[in-house]
């Protein structure tokens, strides 16, 4: 039988079964049992922590003719076998990050209008949601505020800020917590005495909780790689290190002695010793951390705490300086040995700690000498001000949609200097428009994107006159755009950027036919951009397929480069 990993094999098939999120599954069984069911949810989080289990958990509550206690799906009726079948029509996932262009979600809509083949509602599993464009969103904004009856949406996200505030209100949200690590501990146990895994200690379990940081399907995919090391199911420490490259506590433990003892050299020697066990940087500078955390919580002298901090904040701060170094093996080195060697910057006497002291279990405090009062003494590890320098940040996206959303703020409540702003030496024609529009209603610029002018504005003494266009392809925002709230927000921008009187704005919306469509060759904007982008994109792979290094590299190994893939940046 095909071996099923522990992440899957232990998803939570009901609400009663999934860990740390009660505040959630309390909500929704709630919301099942009340009959307030919602038409739009949104579930943030970080990886692993159940987004995806729960909405499947729900959908099936959902549809389920005979729930278990008023709230879980009974597994055996028709809607939940068509749920187990795997090729359900009733429940639908899908990936945000492969199917997020404007076409997938006209493809979506167009289907959403079928009613359920079996049980009452149709559900949308949308996962990583943030990952839809722009347009994509616009789109879908219109459906998702008022969905069919027999609709439910569910969006999952890991950057919930990264949505619109359009759809974001449209939708209740639940934000997800990461697990702590005594419920993923006992989680752990009860996998393990299910499994038949044993165990020599159950701090090996813990030290893989707190690996999983948070995040339970980590945590279980690590216990799958410790189990695959050992051949009987028996986890030792040697087998836990050696599988997820974690020091051992006695080398762990001898250089941290060897550091706080002003010990250079002995600190390097057992450095190198641990490297050559495979033991990955991060996975010491975590042990590291932790046992002077401890250290610090347990010293009763302040200088001693003072002391412990700053090797802390300075195995913090200098190690990602390491991780950008070419060899960061010999620059943590050094960095250890800065650390060792700290008592010759701070004018401090050395003195030793015997190696044999357990600087865990007995927690020795640091040795101090004394400070000698006088012109030439320089404090320990004195605490200097830290001036803050404030560093001007770019906008992101989503910040500059929240300055302004077309769908929900009218022209006169922008600010009148920064409409003048915007207006500043923009030339009076359809381009300067759509510019002077992103900067204050990115969103609504997106909505006439999706469609194009006809002509070009007529500009008189009379007033000016606008023909906007769109063809079959983009209804979905004709009908939006066409609403006569809507339609008379369009106006009022228009009025504001070419200084007309709002009744000497004439804007007529329309839908072209095929047939006009071919004759005038006509485009929507979007399209136009789309299509510049491809040319763009595609003049880069032949740049790219054409430079020297690469023909060099194609003639060196007698082969081709078959594909170019470019990043977000093109490049």
């Amino acid at each position: 039988m095909t071996y099923r990993v522990l992440a899957r094999k232990w998803r939570p098939q009901n609400f009663d079964q999934v860990i740390g999120q009660d505040h959630i599954t309390r909500s929704l069984k709630n919301a099942i049992i009340n009959n307030k069911i919602g038409h739009a949810y949104i579930f943030s989080g970080t990886r692993g922590i159940g987004k995806t289990s729960i909405a499947r958990i729900f959908a099936k509550a959902l549809r389920c003719e005979n729930r278990i206690d008023q709230s879980n799906a009974c597994g055996d009726c028709p809607s939940c076998l068509d749920f187990k079948s795997g090729s359900s029509m009733n429940i639908y996932e899908i990936d945000g990050a492969s199917n997020n262009s404007v076409d997938d979600v006209r493809d979506l809509i167009s289907k959403i209008q079928t009613l359920p083949t079996i049980g009452r509602y149709k559900v949308y599993i949308i996962d990583e949601v943030h990952m839809l464009s722009v347009n994509a969103f616009n789109a879908l904004l219109k459906t998702l505020e008022e969905p069919p009856e027999h609709v439910i949406f569910i969006l999952a996200t890991t950057e919930p800020e990264k949505l619109l505030n359009t759809v974001l209100s449209r939708c209740q949200r639940f934000d997800f917590r990461n697990a702590s690590v005594s419920v993923l501990l006992k989680h752990l146990k009860d996998i393990c005495e299910k499994e038949d895994i044993q165990y020599e200690d159950e701090t090996f379990l813990e030290k893989i909780c707190v690996l999983g940081n948070g995040s339970v399907r980590d945590t279980l995919s690590l216990l799958d790689q410790v189990l695959s090391y050992c051949s009987d199911n028996l986890i030792t420490e040697d087998v836990l290190n050696m599988s997820l490259g974690l020091v051992d506590s006695t080398k762990l433990k001898s250089l941290l002695t060897a550091m706080i003892s002003y010990d250079g050299q002995k600190a390097t020697e057992v450095f190198r010793d641990i490297i050559q066990g495979n033991v990955s940087l991060d996975n010491l500078i975590r042990g590291l951390c932790e046992e002077i955390y401890l250290l610090i919580q347990n010293s009763p002298e302040t200088s001693d705490k003072a002391e412990l901090m700053w090797i802390f904040e300075t195995l913090n701060q200098d190690y990602n300086w390491v991780k950008e170094t070419p060899l960061p093996h010999l620059s943590l080195e050094l960095l250890l040995q800065k650390i060792s060697l700290r008592g010759s910057f701070f004018n401090k006497s050395k003195k030793k700690v015997s190696e044999s002291e357990n600087v865990q279990s007995e927690k020795t405090p640091v040795e101090t000498a004394p400070i000698e009062e006088g012109p030439d003494t320089t404090p320990i590890l004195t605490s200097q001000p830290i001036q803050k320098v404030s560093i001007e940040k770019p906008l992101a996206e989503n910040q500059e949609v929240e300055r302004a959303e077309a769908e929900t703020r009218p022209v006169d409540e922008v600010e009148e200097i920064e409409v003048k702003e915007s207006q500043a030496e923009r030339p009076k024609t359809w381009d300067g428009f759509l510019d002077f529009l992103r900067t204050i209603a990115p969103a609504a610029a997106s909505n006439l994107e999706q469609g194009n002018i006809i002509g070009i504005p007529e500009l008189s003494h009379d007033g000016v006159r606008v023909r906007l266009a769109f063809d079959s392809k983009n209804k979905v925002f004709f009908d939006y755009l066409t609403e006569t709230e809507i339609t008379q927000r369009i106006i009022g921008f228009l009025s504001t950027f070419f200084e007309y009187e709002v009744d000497q704005v004439k804007l007529n919306i329309d839908m072209i036919d095929t047939e006009e469509k071919k004759r005038i060759n006509f485009q929507s904007r979007a399209d136009i951009e789309e299509e510049k982008i491809q040319i763009e994109n595609e003049n880069r792979r032949a740049e790219l397929r054409n430079h020297p290094i690469i023909k060099e590299a194609e003639e060196l190994f007698n082969t081709t480069v078959d594909k170019v893939n470019l990043t977000s940046k093109g490049s």
